[in-house]
């Protein structure tokens, strides 16, 4: 995280705020557009003697493609000149809150309305690290900070995590050329309880494999065609026979995740099935 009280814009990544014709904040969420162009400036404002001082602004509009970010970028630098120009690239592969809220700058006396951008895998990482943020530097706000735009990133990503009661599984995918690969990495969190897992690509199973309190794997499914991954998780107290397979007598998590031109998608939310044991 930026110095709060740097002339720079104090985030990782890029925010897009929409202004109202008179000039006030508007919470949205984006468009269907998997890539769009973020420009941060300090507008000149009359009175305001230190640029540091002046409140941030943003312009923004959605792109073709990756390719068109340079251009744009180097039209609202020349547009911008003197008011700190910062242009930013949001892409399908990140998800951003935007929030705002006042920032006093030490030194200048003064204070400014300050933009801020919390980015994970998904919205709700986003969120969770806007709460750690604001946790571990209280003081730094002098008001709550508002969140004013939601970006989700592409329906389809490289990279998507889930949770399945208490196995964190990381999926990610790499377009080779000559066909998508995937892979997951998971730790399973539990103290408590071995996890139990098996995936399934396109309904054909695989083979069951065992993860204990604490513990983490890493697992290559090879080339995957576009369709669907499926994940029965079941677990079990450390000392039963953990390498059995799935017992659908019992309760399980069934999470399923959607392959498209090597990237991923989440199709549910993890839930469990079963009887309760």
């Amino acid at each position: 995280m930026k110095n709060r009280t740097s002339s720079k814009p104090r985030w990782l990544f890029p925010v897009l705020v929409l202004l109202s014709p008179m000039m006030g904040w508007s919470a949205t969420v984006q468009a269907a557009d998997d890539y769009a162009f973020l420009g941060l400036y300090e507008p000149r404002k009359a009175g305001v003697e230190f640029p540091i001082c002046r409140d941030y602004r943003m312009e923004h509009f959605p792109l073709k493609d990756r390719a068109a970010y340079s251009e744009a970028a180097r039209s609202f630098r020349e547009q911008h000149k003197g008011e700190s120009p910062s242009p930013y690239l949001l892409e399908p592969d990140k998800a951003a809150i935007v929030y705002r809220d006042r920032a006093y700058v030490s030194g200048y006396s003064c204070e400014k309305e300050a933009l801020g951008v919390a980015t994970g895998m998904d919205v709700e990482e986003a969120r969770k690290q806007l709460a750690e943020r604001v946790a571990k530097n209280r003081k730094s706000y002098r008001s709550e900070p508002e969140i004013v735009l939601i970006w989700k990133g592409g329906e389809y990503k490289r990279t998507i995590r889930r949770n399945y009661d208490g196995l964190e599984i990381t999926y990610t995918a790499y377009d080779t050329g000559s066909g998508a690969r995937l892979t997951a990495q998971g730790v399973n969190t539990r103290a408590d309880k071995a996890a139990v897992f098996v995936f399934l690509i396109d309904g054909k199973q695989g083979r069951p494999m065992t993860v204990p309190p604490g513990g983490k794997f890493n697992h290559n499914f090879g080339k995957v065609t576009p369709g669907f991954v499926e994940v029965y998780v079941q677990y079990r107290q450390p000392e039963e026979d953990a390498a059995s397979v799935i017992d659908l007598g019992k309760e399980f998590i069934r999470g399923k995740i959607g392959t498209k031109d090597g990237r991923l998608k989440g199709m549910d939310t993890p839930h469990a099935d079963g009887k309760r044991g």
